[in-house]
């Protein structure tokens, strides 16, 4: 297993960071780059035409190219956004436009409380579909059998943020639905064609692709253009307002991405995955839930969730934190949630790491 520390500062602190579901932590040599540019005066992009601001607006474009080439698909497919959340906000006040209280969506009800705040914006009615219950990802045979004429929409997690499996899009039948993937679990850990997922819109947020927070990335595809009503005019004025050095730093985490290379990416996730599993498997008391646990081959996409019988996580937090590990409570994401931990990896981890984990966990059962 290759050792990627040398990319990440912080790791000269001792801490042990196991929260890259929530954000990744940047790499040194983007942090030099931002460093560079916080020296020299600050201008706006779109915002004057001087030099400098030109230089900015060709390194937008640039940025535009590389990441439309990263999703498969075309530039002005691509638009910038505040975040994940902002670019479904977006999304539901397109179909709010063009369809009103006309039909349904299809999703899930079992996943981050922001996704869910931003479904509940769309006025239509809302039919859930179900989850394969061992893995935790979509099962696709349910949205089919439930996408029906009154359909208009389907939401689906790519991979989800508290179960860790890919949902097989591929085998989801849109019709004429429109196909929502939000791609923020994992835009920097598998390949990801939105052209071959026949995705209509997909979206992720800078921060979850080695960046900082504040900034997103929303894809709509040309043939959802052809068939409703979509306000490009509104959205491109958002990007006048995207912080520069957020955007900078997601073209920066789409190039880290790709000189790390993602195979190389997935085939680490993969041995952290089942190292954790196989580990935190030798504890009698630890409980997992739905995800790669239960996978019937070896998978993993680097989340892991777990509980510990008999101990509430609040409780466990101080002993981790002592130690210099952190990882997340699935009450601080999801609604209404069981009480579980759930870590994260990426390449900033490594088997050490989660040994230190396994000898902390072993005290408190």
């Amino acid at each position: 297993m290759e050792n990627f520390d040398c990319y990440f500062p912080y790791k000269n602190l001792g801490i042990i960071y196991f929260d890259n579901a929530t954000t990744t932590q940047l790499p040194i040599n983007t942090i030099t780059f931002l460093k560079n540019e916080l020296d020299n005066v600050i201008t706006l992009p779109k915002k004057g035409y001087y030099r400098n601001h030109l230089k900015q607006e060709k390194q937008i474009e640039d940025g535009r190219l590389k990441i439309a080439n990263f999703l498969g698909v075309d530039p002005d497919e691509i638009f910038f956004t505040f975040g994940a959340s902002n670019s479904l906000g977006i999304i539901a006040d397109i179909i709010n436009y063009n369809f009103g209280l006309n039909g349904e969506i299809l999703f899930n009800d079992d996943d981050h409380e922001s996704i869910l705040k931003s479904i509940s914006q769309i006025k239509m009615k809302k039919n859930i579909y179900r989850l394969f219950p061992h893995s935790g990802d979509a099962d696709w045979r349910d949205i089919n059998h439930k996408n029906s004429k009154k359909t208009r929409a389907i939401f689906v997690n790519h991979i989800h943020g508290k179960y860790g499996l890919q949902s097989e899009v591929e085998k989801i039948e849109k019709k004429n639905a429109l196909l929502i993937l939000d791609i923020s679990q994992s835009v920097s850990k598998i390949k990801i064609d939105l052209h071959h997922l026949k995705a209509d819109f997909a979206f992720f947020s800078a921060n979850k692709i080695f960046g900082l927070n504040g900034c997103g990335v929303l894809f709509i595809s040309k043939n959802v253009s052809k068939k409703i009503k979509i306000n490009f005019t509104k959205i491109r004025e958002i990007e006048r307002n995207i912080s520069w050095l957020s955007l900078l730093s997601l073209f920066y985490g789409i190039k880290f991405v790709q000189e790390i290379g993602i195979r190389s990416i997935h085939h680490q996730l993969i041995n952290l995955t089942q190292y954790a599993i196989s580990k935190l498997r030798k504890i009698k008391k630890i409980n997992f839930l739905p995800g790669p646990a239960f996978a019937e081959c070896i998978t993993g996409y680097g989340i892991l969730s777990f509980y510990i019988s008999n101990r509430a996580s609040i409780d466990i937090l101080p002993l981790l934190e002592e130690n210099k590990i952190i990882v997340r409570l699935g009450r601080h994401c999801y609604k209404n949630d069981s009480d579980y931990l759930r870590i994260s990896f990426h390449i900033n981890n490594n088997n050490k790491e989660i040994d230190k984990l396994f000898d902390i966990l072993n005290l408190v059962q």
